[in-house]
């Protein structure tokens, strides 16, 4: 679909907007958590570090090691890499939303899914993969040439069929379990978790709220649910050579382990699936193993009295999508170079266009449940941006946004125009410069606007006819 317009999308977000009592949902709700161990094999190359305690000594040209060309092989597992859906439908909508233990999702990846799932009956727009950025999850699952030059190694279709098909094997999994829920939220701020990557001036300028959505069924288990959140999935670093979901699959872990603590000993474990934020700039206190399962620990303990403060979220489920221009890509040499050079005024802010570096379109979906309202971002967007959308969110009446980054693309990372200015990893990383995240939020605000300004006479008069 080609436009935020969807029919009854604009009544329902302005009777969110509102406060307009439940009594108008959509029906029984159905839904499940799920996970899957993706197991993939060992040998594999690690994606997310181009640095060269991943790289091979030497380009393997005369094919000598399996699935690898530039980087080195997996040589093992810390932890599961898994496939993590939660799957929500009532009467008129259904919502997929994956998360997946891998570095980035492309739009083709996604495209490969759908394909599966359209026979289904899904939507194009029902459907939200998101990669949890772990920085030990497996490689050469990308077309993209910078891209596996610079993080993944070379794509390799053995290796993408088979990622594509235990996502499939998870989604069908999900579907199939499936039985009648209630959802609840809840939400609080981190303490002393994350700190800001790149500027140490702002080292503490990051968004440390948590929102949590979870799934009870109808014998009162705690089936799971959704966690949104924003860390970098690097405390590993790049000397790690075992498969890992790093800090993400620590908080996961933990939190399972915490609402399953709720259920009777003997029912099956929840599953929480973690939907990164806008975490661009966002990373963990200090690296390390041991620095990553403590940072499990205290989530979860953080956490603990927040579930004690679960609100009720209505059955209502929607979801829609556009296509956006998000720019040409390219390349400054000088503020995409380095920090020192983007602060030498004599030169120039030239930018070299490289049309084919990245996909210059792509998607973006507004998703409602209940008073809910989530924002896809395809790639990583910095804490200021993500901020940003947060407050005309919250301009408009909603106040439970959350911004699901990497979502259903990656396209690389997102900066406002000062950050983008100052030259740091991320500024170079930045292939849309400061436009594209511009152009992302404009977006948005648009929509936004539109939702308040729709036919306010059809709305009063479905509120006077609605029987309370």
């Amino acid at each position: 679909m080609d436009t935020f317009i969807k029919p009854g999308l604009f009544f329902y977000l302005i009777l969110t907007i509102a406060g307009v009592p439940s009594c108008l949902g959509q029906g029984t709700l159905r839904g499940s958590a799920v996970s899957i161990d993706i197991e993939p094999e060992i040998g594999i190359p690690l994606a997310g570090y181009g640095s060269k305690n991943r790289r091979l000594e030497k380009a393997d040209w005369k094919g000598e090691i399996p699935h690898c060309f530039m980087f080195k092989p997996s040589v093992g597992r810390h932890d599961a890499i898994r496939s993590k859906v939660i799957f929500l439908q009532n009467d008129q909508e259904k919502l997929l939303f994956i998360s997946l233990d891998m570095i980035g999702v492309s739009y083709r990846f996604v495209n490969s899914i759908y394909k599966l799932l359209k026979p289904l009956g899904f939507e194009r727009d029902q459907l939200f993969i998101s990669a949890t950025h772990t920085h030990s999850g497996p490689g050469t699952l990308t077309r993209k040439l910078p891209l596996a030059v610079l993080a993944t190694d070379l794509f390799q279709r053995e290796n993408y069929d088979y990622m594509v098909s235990k996502v499939h094997e998870s989604i069908l999994k999900a579907i199939e379990q499936q039985e009648p829920v209630e959802l609840y939220r809840t939400g609080f701020h981190t303490d002393g978790l994350q700190k800001n990557k790149w500027r140490d001036n702002r080292e503490y300028h990051v968004d440390d709220e948590v929102q949590i959505l979870l799934l009870r069924n109808n014998r009162g288990l705690w089936l799971g649910g959704m966690i949104n959140y924003a860390v970098h999935g690097g405390s590993l670093g790049s000397s790690n050579l075992k498969y890992s979901a790093d800090v993400i699959g620590a908080i996961e872990r933990n939190m399972e382990q915490l609402i399953g603590s709720k259920n009777p000993p003997d029912s099956a474990k929840p599953t929480i699936a973690l939907f990164q934020g806008a975490l661009g700039d966002a990373g963990v206190i200090e690296r390390g193993y041991d620095k990553m399962q403590w940072i499990g620990e205290e989530f979860a303990r953080q956490a603990a009295p927040a579930l004690e403060d679960l609100r009720p979220v209505a059955p209502n489920l929607t979801s829609y999508s556009s296509k956006i221009w998000l720019g040409i890509p390219g390349y400054s040499f000088k503020y995409a170079n380095s920090k020192t050079l983007a602060k030498k005024d004599w030169l120039p802010p030239l930018r070299i266009p490289i049309p084919g570096l990245m996909n210059q379109r792509t998607r973006v979906s507004i998703v409602g449940i209940g008073d809910i309202i989530m924002f896809t971002w395809p790639g990583e967007a910095s804490t200021t941006l993500g901020l940003k959308l947060k407050t005309l969110s919250m301009e408009m009446g909603c106040d439970h946004a959350w911004v699901l980054g990497l979502t259903n693309d990656y396209v690389g990372y997102f900066t406002t125009q000062d950050e983008y200015n100052e030259g740091e990893y991320d500024a170079r990383s930045s292939l849309f410069n400061f436009r594209g995240g511009r152009r992302i939020l404009k977006k948005y605000k648009t929509e936004l606007q539109k939702i308040t300004e729709t036919d306010k006479l059809e709305l009063k008069e479905e509120l006077i006819s609605a029987d309370f």
